[in-house]
C-alpha cells in the first residue's frame, strides 16, 4: 500500500481544482486570522469565501519568531494569493477579528 504517493497525488489534484475554481470567482471575501497552537507556535491562516460556494483554504503559515505586524500579514496574504493565482482585484471584503489590524491592513 502506497499511501504517501496517493496523498501527494490527491493534494496536487485538490490544489489544481482550487486554482481552477478561484479563477471564475469575482466577489470574494478574504478571511485571515492568527492563533497559538498547542505547541505554542504562532499559526496564521487565510481562506477565501463567497456566497453559495465552498470556501478555499489558501494556507497556514508558522509565524513563530516573527512579529505578526501588518506588514508581515500583508506579505503572507500576497504570498497566499499568488500561490493559488488569485487576482487581488477579485476580493471585495477582508475580514479578521482584530479591529486595529484590520484598519492598518486596509491602509496597506
Amino acid at each position: 500500500m502506497e499511501y504517501v504517493g496517493e496523498r501527494k497525488d490527491l493534494e496536487a489534484h485538490v490544489f489544481q481544482e482550487d486554482i481552477k475554481r478561484l479563477k471564475e470567482r469575482k466577489n470574494l471575501t478574504y478571511l485571515t486570522d492568527g492563533w497559538e497552537d498547542l505547541q505554542c507556535r504562532s499559526v496564521h491562516g487565510s481562506m477565501l469565501a463567497e456566497i453559495l460556494q465552498f470556501p478555499v483554504v489558501l494556507g497556514l503559515e508558522d509565524l513563530s519568531g516573527v512579529q505578526a505586524t501588518v506588514d508581515n500579514i500583508v506579505l503572507l496574504s500576497n504570498r497566499a494569493l499568488a500561490k493559488k493565482e488569485v487576482d487581488p482585484k477579485s476580493i471585495i471584503v477582508v475580514c479578521t477579528n482584530n479591529p486595529t489590524t484590520m484598519q492598518a491592513f486596509w491602509k496597506k
